[in-house]
């Protein structure tokens, strides 16, 4: 599937919000398995967020070349 880059970016927020969300709801466990799941579940969604987010910002095509902006700043020209 092709996403667009609001799309990937709206991805990765939501994976890291639910992740957060499970951690929050496991700090009110008093037993072994909340951290269980605090650090297997809730990290696992928070760490694929993150890297949903980074390989989105790595991929994100550049909006305009070095050699396209300075052209289009030669081009401008001010007259009094």
């Amino acid at each position: 599937m092709n996403f667009t880059l609001t799309q990937r970016l709206r991805i990765a927020g939501v994976l890291i919000a639910f992740g957060l969300l499970i951690e929050a709801g496991t700090l009110l466990w008093n037993s072994p398995i909340g951290f269980l799941v605090f650090l297997g579940i809730g990290g696992l969604f928070i760490a694929c967020g993150i890297l949903i987010y980074l390989l989105t910002l790595i991929s994100a095509p550049a909006e305009h070349s070095a050699s396209s902006v300075l052209a289009s700043k030669k081009s401008v020209v001010i007259s009094s």
